[in-house]
């Protein structure tokens, strides 16, 4: 149990440093604003749709969104 909540907090510590970092970059930002006000985003932060993690997707300039959102 101790492994997974250490896992969980690792994870929750990257999340937070690519949300920041995606406010300086206009496109990711911009994109994952669209993301977080679809019905399709998560509470853990991923695309009900493609499955993909969303703070790291919107930074890809050459992928879309599956619903065409972006």
């Amino acid at each position: 149990m101790i492994v997974i909540k250490e896992r969980e907090k690792k994870m929750d510590d990257k999340t937070v440093q690519y949300e920041k970092e995606n406010e300086d970059i206009p496109l990711a930002k911009q994109r994952y604003e669209i993301c977080k006000g679809c019905e399709h985003f998560s509470s853990l932060k991923f695309c009900g749709k493609c499955g993909c993690f969303m703070p790291l997707k919107v930074r890809i300039d050459t992928v879309s969104c599956p619903i065409q959102k972006w």
